[in-house]
């Protein structure tokens, strides 16, 4: 993930993924692998680039949160590569 957000005065939400001593969560896409029933979010606010999620599986389904009316739009842009086994 790219991530050109600007982090200051946003709102964050718990990040339900990283369990009881999670860190606060820009959510940014929801993704879901088709077939094992793997879930992870999507968090901005860290890093400009990271790594944020390698299937096991071939197919995958990414759902973007909406902006809340009022609040400034993030900027981020998910890359994804194909590997051959």
């Amino acid at each position: 993930m790219h991530d050109w957000y600007k982090h200051d005065n946003i709102k964050f939400y718990l990040d339900e993924n990283a369990g009881v001593s999670s860190l606060l969560c820009q959510r940014y896409a929801h993704i879901k692998e088709t077939g094992t029933g793997k879930r992870a979010t999507i968090c901005g606010g860290e890093q400009r680039i990271k790594n944020v999620y390698m299937s096991n599986t071939h197919q995958v389904q990414v759902e973007i949160v909406p902006t809340h009316s009022g609040a400034q739009a993030a900027a981020f842009l998910l890359q994804y590569n194909g590997k051959q086994t």
